[in-house]
């Protein structure tokens, strides 16, 4: 059961500070799912008052039967309620949590992908509110079955005893299945990661993929991981066909031998009508809601491939060595000194005690062969990585001892492909300066 209930410990885990509205739905959900199972008693209750003339008896139960329906959505609407504040939570909050720990990581990328980071916050969060949802109904599903069963263990004890072992037989089959299915889904994703992945690169270098003519090769690469998906895809596919066309055989031919019987009992006078329409409708519904618990459960175990994508990002730990100082100093001159500074990224060494001063007012030019290291003197300046060995200085003090303050509103830099996000200028603008005077200043 612990497997079962792994997606919404891994919930909890990432987030559970709206726990009351999911014990909320579970409380909902069980009254509701109870509620539902008792009108069939008061249909019973009509037909033998039908049988035995007693009509004045039938007002009774139709009340009876009406009350249950009250209940039963009374509290379907609370859990749409409850659903409803869950869903709006877990997608703004799970989503702000994968934003920061994506800005605030500055070695993110060497451990997940940019397509497998883009996935996840933009499919994966919409998933949240329905583990919760699916933990519940398949709870609710179980409770359903078993008092079914002791329902048909009043009436009849065989017939609850053949029942039992029906319904045991395809819950095994079909959570055999589940597994299965939940495996190859794990690798579809995973394929789909690689392919979005590319694609995205693709995007933001399109001209040179354009220019090199890079695309038949690059479609070619994309292929591989297409073919792999294509397995991944047929093995699922393959094991939803044995779950919805082959399995539920089963349950139908046992369905047929089931009707019979209790045909049998009827004639025979063991068994009265309003009980074999009782028996007949708790059947149906016991087919019914093994499907539902089944369908539960699968959805719970793809669910848990989304959850732990979430928590793998969430938990990985921050790499970022850049914190800032304290030294408020506003005052900058503008003298750049490299002293010394050695540079590696996975054991191949950049820059190798480089040193150089740059003075206020003058143009510089560093040029250099492809890798050579020419960005990556930039971006140690911008502080996007930290220097392995030496100092960068401004003005004599180290870049790493400025306030992120002092630091930001000093040093900047136009790229060789500078970006807007998709918002008008003004807002561009204000999320480096919100004061609209230099705004205005600089345009």
């Amino acid at each position: 059961m612990k497997k079962v209930f792994a997606p919404l410990i891994t919930l909890f885990k990432i987030d559970n500070k709206k726990t009351f509205y999911v014990v909320l739905m579970f409380i909902s959900a069980a009254i509701r799912n109870i509620a539902i199972l008792l009108p069939p008693i008061a249909t019973s209750g009509i037909i033998m008052m039908i049988t035995n003339n007693n009509f004045n008896g039938i007002f009774s139960y139709v009340i009876m039967y009406m009350a249950f329906y009250f209940v039963y959505f009374t509290t379907y609407q609370v859990n749409y309620y409850s659903y409803g504040v869950l869903a709006d939570y877990y997608h703004i909050e799970i989503q702000k949590l994968l934003f920061n720990k994506v800005a605030t990581n500055d070695e993110i990328f060497s451990s997940v992908s940019k397509g497998k980071i883009i996935e996840t916050c933009s499919q994966d969060i919409r998933y949240l509110v329905d583990v919760v949802d699916a933990s519940v109904e398949f709870v609710m599903g179980i409770l359903q079955l078993i008092i079914i069963l002791v329902i048909f263990m009043y009436y009849n004890a065989i017939i609850a005893s053949l029942v039992l072992i029906l319904d045991l037989v395809y819950l095994k089959l079909m959570s055999n299945n589940s597994k299965k299915v939940s495996k190859y889904y794990e690798g579809t994703r995973k394929y789909e990661d690689k392919i979005i992945d590319t694609f995205t690169q693709t995007l933001s270098n399109l001209r040179q993929v354009k220019s090199l003519n890079m695309m038949p090769n690059l479609d070619k690469n994309i292929d591989k991981s297409r073919n792999k998906w294509r397995i991944e895809y047929k093995g699922k596919n393959n094991s939803l066909i044995r779950r919805y066309c082959q399995i539920p055989y089963i349950v139908y031919i046992s369905k047929i031998g089931l009707y019979i019987l209790l045909a049998y009992l009827v004639i025979n006078n063991y068994m009265t009508l309003d009980k074999l329409v009782l028996l007949i409708s708790y059947f149906e519904m016991t087919i019914t809601y093994t499907d539902s618990a089944l369908e539960n459960l699968l959805n719970l175990n793809n669910y848990n491939v989304r959850m732990n994508r979430i928590k793998q990002v969430l938990d990985l730990t921050e790499k970022s060595e850049l914190d800032f100082g304290e030294v408020d100093n506003d005052y900058i001159n503008g003298t750049v000194e490299f002293k010394d500074v050695t540079y590696k990224i996975k054991n191949k060494l950049i820059l190798d005690n480089v040193s150089f001063k740059i003075y206020p007012n003058e143009i510089n030019t560093i040029v250099g062969h492809s890798g050579s290291g020419k960005s990556t003197i930039i971006n140690l300046l911008y502080r996007l990585h930290r220097v392995n060995k030496g100092e960068i200085l401004i003005d004599n003090e180290s870049i790493y001892n400025y306030s992120k303050s002092v630091y930001s509103h000093n040093v900047s830099g136009v790229y060789q492909r500078p970006f807007v996000f998709d918002m008008s200028i003004k807002e561009n603008l204000s999320l480096v300066d919100s004061n609209t005077k230099n705004q205005i200043e600089a345009c």
